[in-house]
């Protein structure tokens, strides 16, 4: 008896890529967050035991700087271009920011750099999640524009973009929660 080749094969699931980062620590003037690492571990942990992100595939950033979330993002970029199967990449943050960029400990990313490598990356499909005040801000620029909904299909494309709070608006965290509300959520 022959077996027969499956002419409706499944499509190979996608190399999933996560940069993580928790800043506790922002600016200067920035008060000091209690939670915004552990947001971040939590975030971690989850994508690796329910999300499909491998050890390798994973980059966990606490306390960093800005110079180093772009090696991570340029490195997910190298995988991602490498890649023989489509790759999905995720960006979360949670920690300080304003109207115009992240607060990565002294050092600043602009919203406009997040976004364009948000919305440009080689990655099928780049999906970006900041839990920080003001991160309205990163979609607020000129020509965004909502597209179709992403189904699960791991050949769905584009990019897409999850804030806690509108340009103008606070995050924040709760100690009874030992967290933000808006990643705890």
């Amino acid at each position: 008896m022959w077996a027969r080749a499956n002419a409706h094969a499944q499509p190979q699931p996608p190399r999933r890529i996560a940069i993580i980062v928790g800043n506790n620590l922002g600016e200067p003037r920035d008060v000091t967050l209690h939670y915004a690492q552990r947001d971040a571990q939590r975030v971690a942990q989850a994508l690796r035991e329910l999300g499909g992100v491998s050890h390798q595939d994973l980059f966990l950033l606490l306390d960093q700087d800005v110079a180093r979330v772009r090696r991570a993002l340029d490195q997910a970029d190298k995988i991602a271009t490498a890649s023989k199967t489509p790759t999905v990449v995720f960006f979360y943050y949670s920690g300080h920011a304003d109207e115009t960029a992240l607060h990565l400990g002294p050092s600043r990313m602009p919203w406009t750099e997040l976004r364009e490598r948000l919305e440009n990356g080689p990655a099928g499909l780049r999906i970006g999640v900041v839990d920080a005040c003001h991160a309205g801000g990163l979609t607020r620029a000129k020509g965004f524009t909502l597209g179709p909904l992403v189904n699960g299909d791991p050949s769905t494309t584009g990019s897409a973009i999850l804030v806690a709070a509108e340009a103008t608006e606070m995050a924040q965290e709760s100690a009874e929660l030992k967290g933000s509300f808006f990643t705890h959520f």
